[in-house]
């Protein structure tokens, strides 16, 4: 009898032995594929950053050349006036845009209900769409049509933004805490990074192009 108890609890040991070498084969395989995950999202990371760096030096040049071939000869001073008040009505859309994108991330930031957050998200979206349509069915300023057309640029470029970057951090947002995984973790620091390169990157040329406006019309920026 104590033989055959004896063999029964070795028997019982090596089969749990054979579970936790399960476990743990299954908890390493999880944890090489969290790892990969991980090393591809810094790889798109890294993608995006270089691409980054490549448009800042882009943009430089193509500050340089767009100043030096600025049309800055002396306009009428009523042409003067209204080239002023067509930069104050993109900069005030402009700042309506900023401030509701800013009423959105805060409201990530602060914890809000998804629904709140979506209500944001939607009105944000809306508000991109129509200044989009705006500014696509207004009449050239002039033959060169500097800044509307960066005005379509800026827009553009944030409401892609929106519908793909803010759209997929919505979705990890609106998870169960407790369904998170690394990888949304990393998926989430990945997102926000893109988001703040690509609008850098766009305001950067909005700014540009502003600049080169004023210039043609002999106006300051005030900062």
């Amino acid at each position: 009898m104590v033989n055959a108890a004896s063999a029964q609890s070795k028997k019982e040991l090596m089969k749990e032995n054979e579970n936790l070498k399960k476990e743990n084969a299954l908890m390493q395989a999880k944890f090489d594929s969290a790892e990969a995950a991980g090393i591809l999202l810094q790889e798109e990371l890294n993608e995006k950053t270089l691409e980054a760096e490549k448009l800042t030096l882009t943009m430089q040049y193509f500050e340089e050349e767009l100043i030096s071939h600025a049309d800055t000869s002396a306009k009428d001073s009523s042409w003067k006036d209204k080239a002023i008040a067509w930069n104050d009505t993109i900069v005030h859309d402009q700042k309506k845009m900023l401030d509701l994108e800013s009423g959105f991330v805060n409201s990530i930031v602060d914890g809000e209900e998804t629904s709140v957050i979506g209500n944001l998200y939607k009105a944000y979206i809306e508000l991109l769409i129509d200044l989009e349509n705006k500014y696509k069915e207004s009449a050239a300023f002039d033959e060169h049509d500097t800044f509307r057309k960066a005005m379509i640029d800026l827009v553009t470029r944030f409401l892609d933004v929106a519908r793909n970057e803010y759209s997929e951090l919505m979705e990890i947002y609106a998870k169960d805490p407790e369904s998170l995984t690394d990888e949304d973790f990393e998926r989430w620091e990945l997102l926000t990074n893109i988001v703040d390169i690509k609008e850098s990157a766009a305001n950067d040329l909005f700014l540009i192009e502003q600049k080169v406006f004023a210039l043609e019309y002999h106006f300051t920026l005030i900062e």
